[in-house]
């Protein structure tokens, strides 16, 4: 099978940096499913849905509320996945992905890379680890999946009952993986088992489900420990390190990963912030878009 990818982006804001990932990674031979937050507004909508009718290998879904740490972030992308899955038969791995990434390599160079039947994440394994008084971090981890937690229609996360230690390896990395189209397929169907449910009543599922689920299956030893997306934290932050143009530079100059992120709308000159990722991601096959959706991006969504 040629191998094609389906990329599967969660949206919530950020319309200038939405277009600028689109015009990194965008060609005519791959798909692009994307997501947007039910809570976007009416703009940033418009935007998507320009995008959509300019490009026809672009579909627009919007069927989740999304909340931090919440498992509508887990159902989001299951949905693109599956929506993949039964629109095309000819693609051999999905990329999860958010507005805020950008590649750091061209698209081409990735697809090179790809291995048939191997899926690409990076994980830590939590089964009978025992946290020292000082590891807040594996305290955390633990307490993501020892209690039951809910998510509210408003996208709140609600400390229910303890669970104890689950009866599997708990596995946690990114959420932002890269998988073989047979595990996702699996992960799909493995929706209403045991660990999936366990997981759907944990904190943070997203970036333990598709881990948990294949390290726990026959798959295990075709997921290859290589980091999909290079993601940096500063010490006690919740959210990642915001980058710069500067940063993107030299992240590409030597990269570790074929994505990074978080990047927002305000990168500096955007002549020359096209001009660094032209550069980087080698030539593009970003079709003219109409002036309304160039306007929209323009006006914030």
């Amino acid at each position: 099978m040629e191998k094609r990818i389906l990329f599967c982006i969660l949206v919530h804001d950020s319309p200038q940096q939405t277009l600028r990932l689109m015009r990194t990674i965008y060609n005519t031979h791959d798909y692009f499913n994307i997501h947007v937050d039910k809570k976007a507004d009416e703009g940033y909508r418009d935007l998507l849905d320009a995008l959509s009718r300019a490009c026809p290998n672009v579909t627009v879904v919007s069927n989740e509320l999304c909340g931090w740490g919440g498992f509508s972030l887990v159902r989001s992308s299951n949905a693109l996945l599956k929506l993949g899955l039964e629109a095309h038969a000819d693609w051999t791995h999905a990329f999860l992905l958010s507005a805020t990434h950008l590649p750091l390599i061209p698209v081409a160079t990735i697809r090179a890379a790809l291995t048939a039947g191997k899926s690409y994440f990076k994980w830590h394994e939590i089964r009978d680890a025992v946290p020292a008084p000082q590891d807040q971090w594996l305290k955390s981890i633990l307490d993501r999946i020892e209690w039951s937690f809910d998510e509210t229609d408003e996208g709140k996360m609600v400390k229910g009952d303890w669970l104890g230690r689950p009866d599997f390896s708990y596995f946690v990395g990114s959420q932002w993986v890269a998988l073989a189209r047979d595990h996702v397929g699996y992960v799909l169907d493995a929706a209403d088992g045991a660990i999936a449910q366990r997981l759907a009543h944990s904190n943070v599922a997203d970036e333990a489900y598709y881990q948990t689920l294949l390290k726990n299956s026959v798959w295990s030893d075709d997921c290859w420990g290589k980091e999909s997306t290079q993601v940096f934290w500063s010490a006690g932050a919740w959210s990642p390190k915001i980058l710069t143009l500067e940063d993107y530079r030299k992240l590409a100059a030597t990269p570790r990963a074929w994505f990074t992120r978080k990047f927002n709308d305000d990168l500096g000159d955007e002549a020359e912030v096209v001009a660094a990722i032209d550069e980087i991601a080698g030539p593009v096959e970003w079709p003219d878009l109409p002036e309304r959706v160039l306007q929209l991006a323009e006006q914030g969504g």
